[in-house]
């Protein structure tokens, strides 16, 4: 039986149509029909997209932080991102046949906090507090050279850092201590 199948896709999707393994047309907002039996559709979206993170982690001197950010990245290579994870498209073309796009953003967490945790392991609590704009730098500039956010096709468009905090033990007795400075 005959199940031809009508795909369109908006101009921030670039999709590729394979048929019996062999890609036959791909683009950014094509649209196909297709035989759903034979055809498989990768749609991989190429908007900016937010992967915010928390981290608790500990620093040279043996203190625990909270960092909590947020990376802005895009896909700019479709093709080297559809070899790497799967973004093929369940036969009625709705949703994903599985979760490999959710895990895009987890991968560049995870890169991330290799970076980030390296660098605080290295540095003590007061400079860590002290820290956010370089780190932001710092993240940046390794991200957009890292093999595995490069392997993954694509581009680190911005990294934020919105607090970096110890513990609450650890922050009252730095309330304390500036207290007792500022009453001298």
């Amino acid at each position: 039986m005959l199940n031809f199948k009508y795909f369109k896709s908006d101009s921030s999707t670039f999709v590729i149509q394979s048929v019996n393994g062999s890609v036959r047309k791909q683009g950014k907002g094509i649209s196909f029909w297709y035989n759903s039996d034979t055809t498989s559709i990768a749609a991989l979206p190429l908007n900016a997209q937010e992967a915010p993170f928390i981290f608790n982690l500990q620093t040279a001197d043996f203190q625990s932080l909270r960092l909590q950010g947020q990376i802005s990245f895009q896909i700019k290579s479709p093709e080297r991102t559809a070899d790497v994870l799967n973004f093929n498209l369940t036969k009625e073309g709705k949703s994903y046949a599985s979760e490999d796009p959710l895990k895009l953003s987890d991968r560049v967490v995870r890169s991330a906090q290799t970076l980030i945790q390296a660098k605080i392991q290295s540095t003590s609590l007061r400079e860590s507090l002290l820290i956010s704009r370089s780190l932001v730098t710092l993240v940046a500039q390794q991200l957009a050279e890292h093999t595995a956010v490069e392997s993954l096709g694509i581009q680190i468009l911005d990294v934020s850092i919105a607090a970096i905090t110890p513990s609450p033990e650890t922050l009252k007795a730095l309330e304390a201590q500036a207290r007792e400075s500022i009453l001298k």
